[in-house]
């Protein structure tokens, strides 16, 4: 377990620095103007060992995320879409390599006790499950947060 959790930790920090942000515009009338549509927010706090302002259930749809963390350990919030039916616990008990195959990074947010993240992630969100955790450790040798609870399952859904 504790190499898988190294190896998505990896990933996430990986693809977080080759990720950008996107999103696309849609005609609005026949006069060829262009609007974007509004993006659903989700403001998510992180206090010691919890999330707080994350539902259950968000629509596809272009979403941006932003971070606080209020409480008195430095948290982040790393953003999976689980794949293939796989759920969170069968992924943290797979061998590493085969984990990669069956999660898609969405983005990452870090932010030190007491403080926000300067950083958003602005994604378009598509129907699935996904999962929110903590890899923050309070020392070199403790666990991950989302070892002692700081994980967050959610959908999105029509």
């Amino acid at each position: 377990m504790r190499k898988t959790l190294r190896s998505l930790l990896g990933v996430a920090l990986a693809l977080s620095l080759t990720s950008g942000a996107a999103f696309s515009a849609s005609a609005a009338d026949d006069a060829g103007e262009r609007t974007v549509a509004r993006p659903q927010r989700v403001k998510i706090v992180a206090m010691d060992y919890h999330y707080m302002g994350v539902k259950e259930s968000y629509k596809p749809k272009r979403t941006i995320f932003s971070f606080t963390n209020e409480g008195e350990q430095d948290h982040m919030a790393v953003v999976i879409k689980m794949l293939h039916g796989k759920t969170l616990q069968q992924l943290l008990d797979m061998p590493e390599k085969k984990s990669e195959k069956h999660i898609k990074f969405i983005g990452d947010l870090f932010a030190k006790a007491g403080k926000s993240s300067k950083q958003v992630i602005d994604t378009k969100l598509k129907t699935g499950r996904y999962a929110m955790l903590c890899f923050a450790q309070d020392s070199d040798q403790a666990p991950p947060h989302f070892t002692q609870g700081m994980i967050h399952k959610f959908k999105v859904r029509n």
